[in-house]
């Protein structure tokens, strides 16, 4: 059977600081190394399933306007991962303009309220790429109910948005045939 050990050991000076010996401890560590390795697995996994679902996570300090965000965030937004703190500041200036303010009533509404966050708007990435997000949200307060933390998550919804805009303009194109075909 194999099993994963932890040897620690002190040297045994003479007098005259001769190394004479050693003192030592050996600790079976097998069940922390394999919870370990379980908990790499679901880390794995849990990356996997947000490339998949074209979503991250994200957390906010309300007290020191920081984030934290997932990897698959940083690729939502087209950044790199740089060690840099992500301050709110930062987060909404990549806002469109066009829905920046809704965004500010909302998020303003379930901040007073400590209530869910939940809605759909555009983002323009370092690139320039407007890319539209889904974001969900729930905010802890603590005892006096001011909120302190907000735990979220973002998902890139661009291409669905696309397919529902072609499917649109598709159904105006065919009304207007079948308007201009009876006229």
């Amino acid at each position: 059977e194999v099993r994963w050990v932890l040897g620690q050991a002190t040297a045994q000076k003479s007098v005259s600081g001769e190394i004479i010996g050693y003192v030592g401890t050996i600790t079976d560590i097998t069940e922390q190394k394999l919870s370990e390795q379980i908990l790499e697995a679901h880390e794995a996994r849990l990356v996997e399933a947000q490339r998949i679902g074209n979503i991250g996570f994200w957390e906010r300090d309300v007290e020191s306007e920081t984030f934290l965000w997932s990897d698959e965030m940083y690729r939502i937004y087209g950044l790199a991962k740089d060690g840099n703190v992500i301050t709110a500041t930062e987060v909404f200036e990549t806002f469109h303009p066009e829905d920046k303010q809704l965004v500010r009533e909302r998020f303003g509404r379930a901040l007073s309220t400590g209530g869910p966050f939940d809605t759909e708007h555009r983002i323009i990435r370092a690139d320039g790429e407007v890319r539209w997000i889904h974001v969900r949200a729930e905010i802890s307060c603590d005892g006096a109910g001011k909120p302190r933390h907000i735990f979220g998550t973002a998902q890139d919804i661009t291409e669905s948005r696309r397919m529902q805009e072609a499917l649109r303009q598709s159904e105006d194109r065919f009304q207007m045939s079948f308007d201009v075909g009876g006229a």
